[in-house]
Formats: C-alpha cells, structure tokens, sequence
C-alpha cells in the first residue's frame, strides 16, 4: 500500500462547544500555518488513540465519532469532501492508511465538522485533526 512521504503535519483540535443533532461547527480555528498549504492528507483520532488532547480536553470517543462528518471546502468554495465520516480518517481504522487527497488549500472559515446525531458525545470534548500538508 503506498503511503505519501509526510512533508509536514500539524496536529490541531476543535472543541465542543454545542451538541444539537445537525449543528455544523467551522474548523475556523485551524492553526495559520496552513492557511495557504497544500493539504495532501488527513488523520483524525479519538479516545482510544489519544487520551487527552494538546489542551488537556478529553477526546471524542469512538462511539461518539460515528455520529460526525467532515466537510473541506477548497478556496474555490469546492467541496472537495462533503459529510465523510469522522472515522473514515482515523488511520486505526484503516490498516495504518492516510487518508489521501489530489493537493488543494482548503477554505479552513467555510470548512466544517457536522454532528449527525449527539449519542456518545459531550461538551468539551475535542475531536483532533492531523493535517499532512505541503507549502
């Protein structure tokens, strides 16, 4: 299985601040590091793989995560992935894989995390991204 050559990653968090079944929260807080990177791959994680995150928040479980999408808008206002499960990401779940993508910058503001359902999640908790990028 080929896996791409990591030129960069960075390991941000997004953190609960509401639960209500269909709530989108914005990954506005991606770090500016990669306001104009070239996104290659994405990780994410939850309790099972970290305890904690880089702020001390408890992690989304696993059970938690089922109820989560990801949404990447590119700069074009593209969506270049639309509702993909939190956990399609999480490399546990796929035999150590990265999920991998032709290069784009993504649009961090319009980008976003939709909760499908609230089972299994609480405020506070952070679901943690792990951007492969390029400059």
């Amino acid at each position: 299985m080929f896996q791409p050559t990591v030129r960069r990653s960075y390991l941000f968090e997004l953190q609960l601040t509401t639960l209500a079944a269909g709530a989108q929260l914005n990954l506005t807080l991606a770090p500016q590091t990669l306001l104009n990177a070239k996104i290659l791959g994405l990780k994410c994680y939850t309790a099972s793989d970290l305890g904690f995150s880089p702020n001390q928040n408890a992690v989304v479980t696993t059970a938690g995560a089922t109820n989560i999408g990801v949404t990447l808008i590119d700069q074009k206002s593209d969506q270049r992935i639309f509702s993909a499960a939190y956990l399609d990401f999480r490399p546990a779940n796929n035999a150590g894989a990265v999920r991998q993508f032709e290069p784009f910058i993504a649009n961090w503001s319009k980008s976003y995390i939709q909760l499908f359902g609230v089972t299994g999640l609480t405020v506070g908790q952070s679901l943690i991204f792990e951007v492969i990028y390029e400059l």
